[in-house]
């Protein structure tokens, strides 16, 4: 959440990073725009909604569109190497086929003559269209400029390195021999987490956390354990209360009778003997 001006938003950039592209699709965005995909009924409620839109980034920069604006569509293109993000209200694919219909229109407008070719390429997140043209005027050379990519993490995916040129397309090599269709061939997929050697804990449990993100391993975690009494943790060192006075459930009371089953059993049998055995006579 952000406040701006007085006002509240709601914002997730991990969302809008999506490797080859970065989106501005939830970036000061009203509360039930986010409630569609993020927040729980269960607190929902409990959470600012001011429900402005005068920080939303289409609607600041003037990117919202209900219908195809050939000019303004091209003016973007032209700020930003012929690549333009904008957000489309009402329906997505109806808006993407007559953006198709137009493309002739657009890429006249953006320069192209009689032995130009073009193609052109439209990814999506929610309702945000990122849209790149590619022109090829007639005698066009490649001359692809390497972008670096970026390595995965375990909350991240990452990007091969490729090459690009001032045209627009993609190429796997500098040369420009093998182009790339599809920016979905560069991603890279997340790694595995890596599990730390020390624990997280609480009062009753430890666990393993992943050194990169510092997310919960699923499956590790474990209840105390205090064989010598010194109310100290013997595998991750914490303070552990009396038993007595641990808030517990009943799985932790059938894991406590499990592992000191054995002692419960002798001291009993250990009691019943002298009991039952008659003291000798003088």
């Amino acid at each position: 959440m952000v406040k701006i001006d007085g006002k509240w938003y709601y914002t997730d950039v991990t969302w809008d990073d999506q490797s080859v592209n970065t989106y501005h699709n939830y970036f000061n965005r009203t509360l039930s725009y986010f409630s569609e995909s993020h927040f729980p009924e269960t607190f929902g409620e409990y959470l600012p909604d001011d429900n402005s839109t005068d920080a939303d980034y289409f609607k600041k920069n003037n990117l919202v569109f209900k219908s195809v604006e050939v000019k303004k569509i091209v003016n973007l293109l032209k700020k930003s190497e012929n690549t333009a993000s904008f957000y489309v209200e009402g329906d997505l694919n109806a808006f993407l086929k007559k953006l198709s219909g137009k493309m002739e229109d657009i890429v006249i407008a953006l320069g192209a003559t009689g032995g130009t070719t073009y193609t052109y390429s439209t990814t999506c997140l929610g309702n945000e269209v990122v849209l790149t043209v590619f022109l090829e005027h007639e005698g066009h050379k490649h001359s692809p400029k390497k972008v670096k990519g970026t390595a995965p993490t375990c909350f991240k995916t990452g990007i091969k390195d490729y090459y690009k040129c001032s045209c627009g397309r993609m190429f796997a090599d500098s040369s420009a021999k093998t182009e790339i269709s599809s920016t979905e061939s560069l991603v890279l997929e997340r790694t595995e987490h890596h599990v730390s050697e020390d624990l997280h804990f609480d009062k009753t449990a430890h666990w393993n956390y992943c050194t990169d993100c510092g997310a919960d391993i699923d499956g590790s975690s474990s209840l105390h354990t205090d064989k010598d009494g010194d109310l100290v943790c013997d595998l991750c060192g914490s303070q552990v209360e009396p038993l007595l006075l641990r808030t517990v459930d009943l799985n932790q009371i059938i894991d406590f009778l499990k592992e000191y089953a054995i002692y419960f059993g002798v001291g009993l049998a250990v009691i019943v003997t002298i009991i039952l055995i008659p003291k000798r006579r003088r």
